[in-house]
């Protein structure tokens, strides 16, 4: 793996952060999960839902790898929703700087919050 690199998502990421979100949930959860529940589970991920998240206050990030998306989190607030790497890409620290960056993420939301 070259230099991977965390950075926000934009709406444009959305269809990569579907890919990475499938594979992980067919790849990598299958391994704890029943097949009925990842036929069910991987049917809700969509494109536009990310959109959506998006525009309705849920930060996202992404981790690059070479022009790839290979990992993405999120979080509203102080709430960490999502941290997820495609399959092909586990054991190599994705998650962990997915899971740092979110993490600065919700602690300065909570920061604000007491401030306020």
């Amino acid at each position: 793996m070259t230099a991977l690199q965390i950075r926000s998502a934009t709406y444009g990421d959305a269809d990569s952060i579907c890919r990475v979100h499938l594979s992980s949930i067919r790849e990598i959860c299958s391994r704890d999960y029943s097949p009925v529940q990842i036929h069910s589970w991987s049917q809700g991920p969509r494109p536009e839902s990310y959109q959506a998240a998006m525009k309705n206050g849920e930060r996202m990030f992404v981790a690059v790898d070479n022009d790839e998306i290979v990992g993405f989190a999120g979080c509203v607030a102080d709430e960490i929703r999502a941290v997820y790497v495609h399959a092909g890409h586990v054991g190599k620290g994705v998650g962990v700087l997915l899971l740092f960056r979110v993490e600065q993420q919700t602690l300065t939301e909570t920061v604000i919050r007491w401030r306020i």
